[in-house]
């Protein structure tokens, strides 16, 4: 499926860095981004915030209108393109100016929406066992999708129809391929994507690491499920995600390198001053403050701890 991430060519896994977050952040959601230009960190309230499950949908933003219209005239890599842009705008959310709504639901449409583009591309190629099943693929993702209004939601069950999926099709038991191995965890493909997209993001396409690998992951989980995340070092997020035990579920790092979009990967201290935090794509790269190949040893001699998310998009 491709993604913004995808235009990014692999690299080796990163050599060591000193990598910070503050312990306690603003209500902007402003982190550790001093080499954005973005406003100074003030004196925050502390707060942990989870997405409460069950609450209703919020109905997608206006700004999403012209995406359901190409998606109803057929247009898919245009609403890709458009859902992009929309996604990236809003990256103002990390220093305040952002809308949350719109891009958790930018970010919703667009993993339907690729997995779509996909789709098309089998069925010209005449791959049409692909292709039905790549719909199926985006059918189960939207099926679990929430914060879309009817009109775009109805665009999107439109566009999947015309791969001659019906809902009854592909609500059996079908689980994304790249879910595979990772579904009787929990693992929730939509928020999955919609993290390893929101960290991709974050990231700028940096070929490097930067040193603020936990400020920029903290960021990604901020946008798309809600702030919980602090402290100094990397490795101190490994505990506050086992904590977490409604919205991550933690699995094996014995194969790090085939890991489903969203995992989210800590490594220990070691000798290292903070060890390491990275968010996987779901094609062998992780997410940063970088974009690279998945690391798969990390240079201060401590291991893996490997986080699936299994909750639903905040509302």
């Amino acid at each position: 499926m491709p993604s913004q991430s995808q235009q990014i060519a692999p690299i080796q896994a990163p050599t060591a860095q000193p990598e910070q977050r503050p312990e306690a952040r603003p209500q902007s959601n402003a982190a550790m981004l001093e080499d954005t230009g973005l406003s100074p960190l003030a004196t925050p309230t502390a707060r942990q915030v989870a997405p409460q499950e069950g609450a209703a949908p919020a109905p997608a933003p206006s700004e999403l209108a012209g995406v359901t219209a190409r998606i109803s005239a057929g247009d898919l890599n245009g609403a890709a393109e458009e859902l992009r842009q929309i996604a990236g705008t809003q990256r103002r959310l990390l220093s305040g100016g952002g809308d949350r709504a719109l891009l958790q639901a930018a970010l919703a449409a667009l993993a339907v929406t690729e997995t779509l583009t996909g789709a098309q591309k089998a069925k010209e190629a005449g791959r049409l066992t692909d292709a039905t099943r790549q719909a199926q693929n985006a059918q189960w993702t939207l099926g679990r999708t929430t914060g879309l209004d009817a009109a775009l939601r109805g665009a999107l069950e439109g566009a999947v129809a015309t791969f001659g999926v019906r809902t009854t099709d592909a609500t059996r038991d079908v689980e994304p391929a790249s879910a595979a191995g990772a579904a009787t965890e929990g693992y929730d493909a939509a928020l999955g994507q919609a993290l390893a997209r929101a960290s991709a993001a974050i990231s700028g396409g940096n070929p490097r690491p930067g040193g603020h690998c936990y400020g920029r992951v903290a960021d990604a989980v901020d946008a798309v499920i809600g702030r919980f995340l602090s402290g100094e070092h990397a490795y101190q997020a490994a505990a506050q995600l086992a904590a977490r035990k409604t919205l991550f579920t933690e699995s094996s790092a014995s194969d790090l390198s085939s890991l489903p979009a969203g995992a989210i990967v800590v490594w220990g201290k070691g000798t290292s001053a903070s060890g390491h935090i990275s968010v996987a794509l779901g094609d062998g790269r992780e997410s940063s403050d970088f974009v690279g190949k998945q690391m798969t040893h990390h240079y201060g001699g401590a291991g893996a701890r490997v986080f699936l998310p299994k909750a639903r998009l905040a509302r």
